[in-house]
């Protein structure tokens, strides 16, 4: 006779066998403890069973969803670039006193006279003298300006600047965020991107960039940093959550600034690798950044020839030792830019 298998759903335990012998037989001791056994392995193979239910009833919801978010996503970048005007759209230039009486024969006329009227492109404006859709006005203007995404509001009309004015300034970043509005706007600003990267400079590899103490474009927290790995150490000290020891530049001037300059004047390094105990290292890099001019109250001010240090000493210069830290430096930064070129550049150090 064939045995029959437990059953599947716990709702259907009251259909096993075992369950009607309790009412026609006692069972023994180890006969209740197999029932009760089967019986819990019954309710965790229920349990499982609603949990994978659950489970995959969720993932079928988030799915649906993300369907839904992305036909609307889908529905809105078609609304947004498709240049059709709402039926109840007027032109804002229709009633400009400003448009009065004034009329464009060609679009490139009417678009000197945006700059010269508006200092800026407007296909409104340009529409309005010219006769023209705004979706005729950009077609015939293609090549002589371009879309900022930065500015565009998601306005089809909205944002457009000359050639001249969109291809210049910091053409990384707005290479990067061309290439972004182009994926998320399904290829909207295919024409930025390339626009761009045909006047982009050449790439300029990390071994061809002199980088040395005083480089303008080089962030303060380089400096602090490679004061902390010359001297193994460093002094920080906050107040309101500001580090006062902290290297400082002034952009305008062009000038640098290193609080605290004796902090290592009883660190080896400082008075006997890379100073001296007249003048520390601290003093010997501000000295080089500054070209000889001092803080005051800094002392004499060091001059540097040959790669050496010459001190002022009652007025007459002396040989002092060589400062190795400014060959340290060099092979530090190049270390930076290698590093730097290999998390995508030099654009967030600008």
């Amino acid at each position: 006779m064939r045995e029959k298998k437990p059953p599947e759903r716990f709702d259907q335990l009251l259909l096993f066998p075992d369950l009607e012998k309790l009412r026609d037989e006692p069972l023994s001791s180890e006969k209740l403890a197999d029932l009760i056994r089967e019986l819990c392995e019954l309710k965790q193979t229920q349990d499982e069973i609603e949990e994978n239910e659950r489970c995959k009833a969720a993932e079928a919801e988030r799915k649906r969803r993300e369907q839904e978010e992305k036909e609307r996503r889908d529905a809105h970048i078609r609304e947004v670039t498709c240049m059709d005007l709402p039926l109840d759209w007027e032109n804002a230039f229709f009633s400009d006193p400003r448009t009065s009486g004034v009329y464009a024969e060609s679009v490139s006329d009417a678009l000197v006279m945006s700059l010269a009227t508006l200092g800026k492109v407007d296909i409104e404006y340009i529409s309005s003298i010219t006769g023209l859709s705004c979706k005729e006005a950009i077609g015939a203007l293609r090549g002589s300006i371009y879309q900022n995404p930065d500015t565009w509001g998601e306005c089809f009309y909205k944002g457009w600047e000359t050639s001249d004015e969109y291809l210049s300034g910091n053409l990384m970043r707005k290479w990067r965020a061309a290439k972004e509005a182009n994926a998320k706007y399904d290829g909207y600003f295919a024409e930025n991107v390339e626009a761009i990267e045909s006047v982009l400079p050449p790439a300029v590899a990390t071994k061809d960039i002199y980088v040395t103490l005083g480089s303008p474009w080089v962030p303060t927290d380089v400096i602090d940093d490679f004061i902390e790995h010359l001297f193994k150490k460093r002094y920080k000290c906050e107040q309101i959550g500001v580090d006062i020891n902290a290297v400082r530049h002034d952009a305008i001037t062009g000038t640098w600034e290193i609080p605290y300059k004796s902090r290592y004047d009883r660190n080896v390094t400082d008075t006997q690798i890379y100073g001296t105990e007249r003048i520390g290292a601290l003093y010997g890099q501000y000295a080089q950044n500054h070209d000889g001019r001092t803080q005051s109250g800094a002392g004499p001010a060091p001059r540097l020839s040959g790669g050496r240090l010459h001190l002022p000493i009652e007025g007459r210069p002396v040989r002092g030792k060589r400062i190795p830290h400014f060959c340290a430096y060099r092979r530090y930064a190049a270390d930076l830019l290698r590093h730097v070129h290999a998390e995508g550049g030099l654009q967030h150090l600008r």
